[in-house]
């Protein structure tokens, strides 16, 4: 999977401090048979938390809904871009959007219901507005929609209303629009 243009993720308001387990290592990938075959991973993109790997670590694959407990790609802890064949190198400045390389463990944040986070209009298949104010996870993506969905244990999102639809700044220039989603469950 190559990288998704304009994203990005950003906790807003979160409370990691009364839960360790909220951020995990992860590598990013499918499984296929019994092989897991690693691929980049855009900033923000839903997963799901599969099978522990020797050395440490979780396999990450797409999250083909909110069934299950979705963790979102966090790169913000050391950002990097992949150089050449398996060379990676660390990025200090400019790290916007920055996914995580093919290869490289990245830290994935568990979406727990009451926090907020923000996401780059790349997130979306279709985007939150004002009136399509809630969005579902479908393929790894957020899918704005009109109205919650229905089925229970479901997680979902909802334009934070008091943070809303904002922008991401880097450096000293406003990048691109920021969604601020509260987490919810049905």
């Amino acid at each position: 999977m190559s990288f998704i243009a304009s994203t990005a993720f950003l906790p807003r308001m979160w409370n990691n401090r009364n839960d360790d387990l909220q951020n995990i290592p992860g590598l990013y990938g499918s499984v296929s048979g019994s092989s897991f075959i690693t691929a980049d991973c855009s900033a923000g993109f839903a997963t799901n938390k599969g099978a522990h790997m020797p050395g440490g670590g979780y396999q990450m694959t797409v999250a083909a809904n909110g069934s299950q407990d979705i963790y979102f790609c966090n790169q913000g802890d050391v950002q990097r871009v992949p150089f050449g064949a398996d060379n990676s190198f660390a990025v200090g400045v400019e790290t916007l959007g920055l996914g995580a390389p093919a290869g490289e463990l990245c830290t994935y944040t568990k979406a727990i219901p009451g926090e907020t986070y923000a996401f780059g209009p790349g997130n979306f298949s279709t985007i939150v507005t004002e009136t399509n104010k809630y969005a579902t996870v479908s393929n790894g993506l957020l899918v704005g929609a009109s109205s919650a969905p229905s089925t229970a244990g479901t997680i979902y999102f909802e334009l934070d209303a008091g943070l809303g639809i904002d922008v991401f700044t880097e450096a000293n220039y406003g990048a691109f629009s920021r969604y601020n989603l509260l987490c919810k469950r049905v």
